[in-house]
């Protein structure tokens, strides 16, 4: 069970990452606990060696190969969302209607 208000089932898939890619995590993490001058706990650094993902799908329908290969290409279509609102403006309006603004809230 996950959340603090509400809970909810679901499941926990984790993997046991390789030591190089361990180390590569808990540089950025130390980097990152530098830059922002905020303390960094073991159990974060602890968690470095693993990649962790919360699901409610069940077994039958998604293993955990399948889930790490969605989290993978997940990761892929971030990275593309970020090129095109960076250089095709994807997340700029041209429209003057106030209907198509950026906002979704009903007047």
């Amino acid at each position: 069970m996950v959340g603090a208000e509400q809970r909810l089932p679901c499941r926990l898939l984790a993997v046991r990452v390789p030591q190089e890619v361990a180390d590569q995590r808990r540089r950025r993490l130390r980097e990152y606990a530098r830059k922002k001058q905020v303390p960094l706990k073991a159990e974060t650094l602890a968690l470095a060696e693993w990649t962790l993902v919360i699901t409610k799908v069940p077994e039958d329908r998604l293993s955990l190969r399948e889930a790490l290969i969605l989290l993978r290409v997940r990761w892929q279509v971030e990275l593309l969302f970020k090129l095109w609102k960076s250089h095709a403006q994807v997340d700029e309006w041209r429209s003057h209607n106030p209907w198509l603004g950026q906002s979704t809230a009903l007047p």
